[in-house]
């Protein structure tokens, strides 16, 4: 089995450590403000102390162990036209060029489409929610519905767009285009189409109300310059796995340099925002940890020094986590 790289799977590894963060947060505040744990059972602060600690760098070490994608597309052969197959053995090949789809496609009946790589439905409903002075209509997305072109091609290869592929190129909001003989009671503007969320209803300007739905549409256009890794095989560009597993298979948007550009910033970001949240998180437990602690009458820290150790001890067990564990790239 391959590994994942970033765009597979950090993304929702930063996200469940978002989640956890919040969720502790959260339950340790109602357990000691409302249920007054603490006073009942003092050895709930170092146990929470320490499982908190621990926890979150093990999910640091998780994270860091997922392989520097942008580390393996800066080793990518660049390839041009005319070219021979296969490339260097054991290095992925990089292909720049303007990236076309041959065969239009559409969401009927809400969008007639076009020439896209892909064309993206968002549909939210409008509800009412309430609040401390009053209740008011919001929008909540209801769901969201992705159109792939079948086969692309840059130059003389093809591949298939899908979301792993077209993790680098940009979506852009696009106008309503719906087939109106289908959808006879909505309405548009610029930005959406509004359909009635009862049967024989039609909006009008200022008439929405409970259950009333709009879409909007986002493209990833075709005939714009792109970047395409991978490795070619029989005229197509198939993923590229390394020695140790890695699998690259990605188009960027623009030339190669600014393509690598890219992902070198999508990358180091993500990592920097996954060790801040893990820092934070490390930072307030080890803060508990130092100011719960005492010996005797010998040792008991005020909140300032506790403070300052546990962010000295915090930040040097995530600097530590990063150092050891993050995976060196060969190829």
């Amino acid at each position: 089995m391959s590994q994942p790289t970033w765009a597979d799977t950090g993304q929702r590894e930063y996200r469940r450590i978002l989640t956890y963060a919040g969720m502790i947060i959260l339950v340790s505040w109602v357990a000691n403000s409302m249920l007054g744990i603490r006073a009942s059972w003092p050895m709930i602060v170092p146990l929470w102390g320490i499982s908190v600690a621990g926890f979150f760098l093990y999910l640091l070490a998780r994270y860091e162990r997922i392989p520097d994608s942008s580390r393996l597309a800066s080793h990518a052969v660049p390839l041009t036209a005319p070219f021979t197959m296969p490339t260097t053995p054991g290095r992925p090949a990089a292909l720049s060029g303007t990236v076309t789809s041959g065969a239009l496609i559409s969401d009927i009946p809400y969008h007639q489409g076009g020439n896209f790589l892909a064309l993206t439905r968002i549909t939210e409903v409008l509800r009412r929610e309430q609040h401390t002075q009053r209740d008011r209509l919001e929008w909540h997305e209801e769901s969201q519905h992705t159109v792939y072109a079948s086969q692309a091609q840059i130059g003389e290869l093809t591949f298939t767009p899908d979301e792993s592929v077209l993790v680098g190129m940009p979506r852009h909001r696009i106008a309503p285009s719906p087939i109106t003989a289908q959808l006879p009671e909505a309405t548009s503007d610029e930005r959406y189409l509004y359909i009635p969320g009862q049967a024989g209803a039609r909006l009008g300007v200022g008439t929405l109300v409970r259950g009333d739905r709009r879409i909007a549409h986002y493209a990833v256009p075709s005939n714009v310059p792109a970047t395409l890794f991978g490795v070619p095989e029989h005229g197509e560009m198939v993923p590229f796995v390394a020695a140790d597993g890695q699998v690259i298979h990605s188009l960027w948007a623009g030339s190669l340099p600014e393509a690598l550009a890219t992902l070198r910033t999508q990358e180091a970001t993500a990592r920097r925002n996954t060790r801040l949240v893990v820092g934070v998180m490390e930072i307030i437990a080890w803060t508990v940890l130092c100011a719960d602690f005492k010996v005797g009458t010998l040792v008991e820290w005020g909140a300032y020094t506790a403070v300052v150790l546990g962010s000295i001890i915090g930040i040097a067990s995530v600097v530590l986590v990063s150092t050891v564990v993050n995976p060196r790239q060969r190829v």
